[in-house]
């Protein structure tokens, strides 16, 4: 018995070798290892085996990201020709937690970094060596921070001209020069930040509590938000608009799934508004985008089913802050029977020096293979619809049959949220995309414009109407009739 156990030990340890030794060569063969540069996004990958570590970079500065990663996975069991190479997670507290799939590029120095919550790409180049700045100690005052704080937006928010504005950054600079607490720095960077007032900029200082959201300082605002307060203003508008449906207009109560990002109920048309067609409308309103703790298929599932039987619903897309763009495409999914284009990414490059977009990226809608609505759309938007909201609205208005689009027109921010720390440790956050359809067209600043414009009446919303959800139900009936 001691003989055949020693002999199944030797054969264990054999095998356990021969299995690091292969595991070993796997590692040291699967092409993954080195730095990557990105086009855009100002990151740099460095891989060593399955460490990998992020830097964000400009031309004057190099240091780890605020976006941290986790130990790189490689996909060892498909051939070399499909896309992805390994994956690995990626985290920023509260505000990212994500997967990166490193996918194989053109030749063997080229991959791409595919975020798989917002669905960028992020191309990238193998570079021989870290550059020298990102080995080197970096300072935190206020001179520098400034500095790195400019060199980001100069390389990668496209949108100055957009909304007319220029930094006066001598001036600026002067003033950080004699700056020496981060009360002061903050207030001085927020004065450059706080005109644009676009919604995807975030500056935060959670030492000092202090804390700026670009989308509490919308430059258009639907008529039925507090303009006396800013924190929350899209819950408060989706709690009013809800409110008065279920009150004046809802055959039942609506019902709510998702955290309450989803509500759905159903209306009599002759009910409501002067017509003969008496036929159940389908209402789905949708406050944003997430992927429901991983539950969204089975939601939607019963959203859909509950729609079984009507042949026009009113999607309710109004005070919608935008969310995942990923769960904003499947969503999508539910209302097609054919794949279509929604919309095409492109990220700045070196913007403020050579006004540069990479090669647009086209996005599809696919097809869900779950239940699917296939009739009658009518779409309502507003102010309060931004960056998911948008892109969903994009990809739907290529939908075949075509939706029809009323209300008003989008807040026109699209972009995702590109995450930067400065040295001194505030969280900075910008957007660095645009979205195009298949004209070439952004919507940027002007937001999507409705096919039919109607105005949200705010007198009569005082009084229980609602203008814009009961030009929707005449819509819808006039098409029946």
């Amino acid at each position: 018995m001691a003989i055949k156990h020693s002999y199944s030990k030797i054969i264990y340890l054999t095998i356990l070798g021969l299995c690091t030794l292969t595991a070993n060569k796997a590692w040291a063969d699967n092409g993954l290892n080195g730095i990557w540069q990105t086009t855009g996004y100002g990151f740099l990958f460095q891989i060593e085996d399955k460490n990998v570590t992020i830097f964000e970079t400009t031309k004057i500065s190099c240091y780890p990201s605020i976006l941290s990663a986790g130990p790189l996975s490689v996909i060892t069991r498909q051939p070399i020709n499909e896309k992805v190479a390994a994956t690995f997670p990626v985290s920023v507290p509260g505000f990212i937690d994500a997967t990166i799939e490193v996918r194989h590029g053109d030749s063997d120095n080229t991959k791409s970094f595919f975020r798989t919550d917002t669905g960028a790409p992020m191309t990238a180049t193998r570079i021989s060596a870290l550059p020298a700045r990102c080995t080197q100690a970096i300072s935190n005052n206020a001179v520098n921070t400034f500095d790195i704080f400019t060199a980001i937006f100069d390389e990668h928010y496209p949108f100055f001209d957009t909304f007319d504005i220029q930094w006066d950054k001598e001036d600026a600079r002067s003033k950080a020069i004699n700056i020496s607490d981060d009360n002061s720095l903050f207030d001085l960077l927020l004065s450059l930040i706080e005109p644009l007032r676009d919604p995807h900029i975030i500056l935060a200082a959670p030492a000092l509590e202090k804390f700026y959201f670009g989308n509490e300082h919308l430059r258009r605002k639907p008529a039925y938000f507090d303009n006396k307060q800013l924190v929350g203003n899209f819950d408060y508008g989706t709690k009013l608009l809800l409110q008065n449906i279920e009150t004046n207009y809802a055959a039942n109560p609506l019902v709510y799934s998702c955290d309450n990002q989803f509500a759905v109920g159903e209306f009599a048309a002759g009910d409501i508004v002067d017509t003969n067609v008496n036929a159940a409308i389908g209402y789905l309103k949708i406050n944003s985008f997430g992927d429901c703790a991983g539950n969204l298929n089975t939601i939607l599932d019963t959203i859909i089913h509950s729609l079984s039987g009507k042949g026009a619903l009113i999607l309710d897309l109004r005070s919608n802050l935008g969310g995942s763009d990923k769960a904003a495409l499947t969503v999508l999914s539910r209302f097609t029977d054919v794949v279509h284009h929604a919309y095409s990414k492109q990220v700045a490059v070196d913007y403020a020096s050579q006004h540069r977009w990479t090669q647009p990226r086209p996005v599809f809608v696919s097809v869900s293979t779950g239940p699917s609505f296939r009739g009658t759309i009518v779409l309502l938007t507003d102010a309060g619809t931004l960056s998911a909201g948008e892109t969903f609205t994009m990809g739907l208005k290529n939908r075949h049959p075509q939706i029809i689009h009323m209300g008003e027109a989008t807040a026109g921010a699209f972009s995702d949220i590109l995450p930067r720390v400065l040295p001194n440790g505030f969280l900075l956050g910008l957007p660095n995309e645009r979205f195009i359809n298949k004209n070439g067209n952004s919507f940027d600043s002007s937001g999507i414009q409705p096919d039919l414009l109607v105005r949200f009446n705010i007198n009569d919303f005082k009084q229980g109407a609602d203008s814009q959800l009961e030009a929707a139900i005449k819509a819808i009936a006039a098409k029946a009739q």
